[in-house]
C-alpha cells in the first residue's frame, strides 16, 4: 500500500493512493484504477512524501516555499530575503515596498 503525505500551509494531509503527478504546480494523486483522489492547485502545496511502507519512512524532504513579494507569504511564515535576513508576514508590507529584498525564502522548523 502506498501513502503520500501532502504538506500545505493548513497542515499535512495522509492519503492512500496508488501514483502522483505534478504539473505546472497542480499536484494529483490517483488510485489503482487512474481516478483522481486528491487534487491540490498550485501554491497550495509545498511537499509530498511518498510512503511505500507505512511503517517505516527513510527520509523525509522539506521544500521551502519561496515569493518573489513579501505581501505574497501567509501571515505569520518566517523567511529570510536574498540576503539572509529574518522576516515575518505580518500583511502590513506595501505591495512593493520590500519587494527589492526578494526572494523570500520559508524558514522551515526541523
Amino acid at each position: 500500500m502506498t501513502k503520500f503525505s501532502v504538506s500545505t500551509e493548513h497542515g499535512s494531509y495522509l492519503i492512500d493512493g496508488e501514483t502522483l503527478s505534478e504539473y505546472d504546480g497542480l499536484l494529483t494523486i490517483s488510485d489503482e484504477s487512474g481516478e483522481d483522489i486528491a487534487i491540490f492547485a498550485k501554491g497550495q502545496w509545498f511537499s509530498v512524501i511518498k510512503i511505500e511502507d507505512v511503517d517505516t519512512v527513510d527520509s523525509v524532504v522539506l521544500v521551502p516555499r519561496v515569493w518573489n513579494s513579501l505581501t505574497e507569504a501567509p501571515l505569520g511564515v518566517e523567511v529570510v530575503d536574498r540576503v539572509g535576513d529574518l522576516w515575518q508576514a505580518e500583511g502590513s508590507y506595501g505591495s512593493t515596498e520590500f519587494d527589492h529584498w526578494g526572494p523570500f525564502t520559508e524558514v522551515l522548523d526541523v
